[in-house]
């Protein structure tokens, strides 16, 4: 993870200053605006040999549910994560199909915005990608062969079942490739510049963008820096060097770690502190989804696992969610197409903030960390959620 960190330190510290300057302004850029952190993990990385794609996700649609779709004569089967106001489940958010084909996206502010009246088309593509799909290079290949605007200015993050991933960070204009690794590079057709590290780390900013609008620069340092410190040594889960879903659902999509400060803002006697977007869980965290993917050889349909923290995910407790089962609380209900999971774990959401006592103008509103019930809450719901991963894992490979 060394590796990881000194390329962001490199690429973006020289920065930091003249991002110092520009503070009050950064802050109220970041706390509005929506956006989500991320990583690719190859096999070689991921505890016991296993991919995993993360998306740790903020949205202004809070409210989220899981579907299956079954195959078709043209479509393939898939599970993904939808907005309880998507009906229809046309646009996807996060997940995978029988191929073993898994996507996401972080929205990325510094790459050209679509064309007028395309914005916001990342769901569709992904969906569409999740029908069609086998491979990253046929994600690559239906990208630079959108027709028309592809409405988008995403990073999309993809793996498929041979461990080949890539970052995709694409706008109407073009499409940016990096690579996980130099065999995905080949298997792609393009230059590979990285390390043999294995791990790809994206936050609201695309790595192709310019110096200007580097939102989520600071969840993206706590990132790396949390990684490289749950690397450092084993976990029940994980050897030394690896990462396991536990670390992204049980670790970052928890952490109150500020890298301003070095300090993580659970710690102390602290009451409150302004949710200014800069740390990786905000009021607009609604998900945590950590697709574990299949090892070389195994059915990817019956080998891929999709753990599902829904709602907010500090204070959610993680589902596995398969192809051929999406536990009964994820799933949408009528009316409202709310999933029962997600209602319950952001009622909780609404006890961990605090209106903020100075409001911004035009209407919107501003909101502090309750850090007392934080501090008490969020180990509870850790120590309910980590016991589930071994039982579905057994079962998983029971039906090797």
């Amino acid at each position: 993870m060394k590796n990881l960190i000194s390329l962001v330190n490199g690429l973006l510290l020289k920065d930091c200053r003249r991002l110092t300057l520009a503070a009050g302004l950064l802050t109220v850029a970041l706390a509005s605006a929506w956006g989500c952190t991320s990583a690719l993990v190859g096999a070689q990385r991921g505890a016991g040999g296993r991919w995993l794609l993360w998306k740790h996700r903020d949205s202004g649609h809070p409210d989220n549910y899981v579907r299956c779709f079954e195959a078709t004569d043209s479509t393939m089967a898939y599970v993904a994560l939808f907005n309880a106001a998507d009906t229809d489940s046309r646009e996807a958010w996060i997940g995978f199909n029988e191929a073993g084909f898994a996507v996401m996206n972080t929205a990325s502010y510094n790459i050209p915005a679509p064309a007028r009246g395309w914005q916001d088309r990342e769901g569709l593509v992904m969906s569409d990608a999740l029908h069609r799909c086998r491979s990253v290079a046929e994600f690559h290949r239906l990208l630079l062969n959108h027709p028309g605007p592809r409405g988008v200015q995403a990073n999309f993050g993809a793996v498929d079942a041979m461990g080949h991933g890539a970052y995709f960070e694409t706008s109407d204009r073009e499409v940016a490739v990096f690579p996980l690794d130099s065999v995905s590079a080949l298997t792609l057709g393009v230059e590979w510049t990285g390390t043999a590290d294995g791990v790809l780390t994206r936050t609201n900013y695309s790595f192709s963008g310019g110096p200007r609008k580097r939102l989520g620069l600071s969840r993206h340092r706590a990132e790396c820096h949390l990684l490289d410190s749950l690397t450092a040594a084993p976990r029940p889960w994980a050897e030394a060097g690896e990462i396991g879903a536990e670390d992204l659902v049980e670790t970052l999509s928890r952490s109150l770690y500020l890298p301003a400060k070095s300090i993580d803002l659970t710690d102390g006697n602290a009451t409150r502190h302004a949710d200014t977007g800069d740390v990786i869980t905000r009021r607009s965290s609604c998900a945590s989804v950590v697709i574990e993917g299949p090892l070389p050889g195994e059915d990817p349909a019956k080998g891929t696992i999709m753990w599902t923290a829904i709602g907010f995910p500090a204070l959610s407790e993680v589902e596995a969610v398969t192809l051929d089962n999406v536990p009964e609380g994820l799933q949408p209900v009528s009316p409202g197409n709310h999933s029962p999971a997600c209602d319950s774990v952001n009622r909780l959401r609404d006890k961990a903030f605090i209106p903020s006592a100075k409001q911004p103008a035009k209407g919107k509103r501003a909101y502090d960390f309750n850090l007392d019930y934080l501090r008490r809450e969020i180990p509870l719901h850790r120590a309910a959620s980590l016991p589930r991963y071994l039982p579905a894992r057994r079962l998983r490979d029971s039906r090797r």
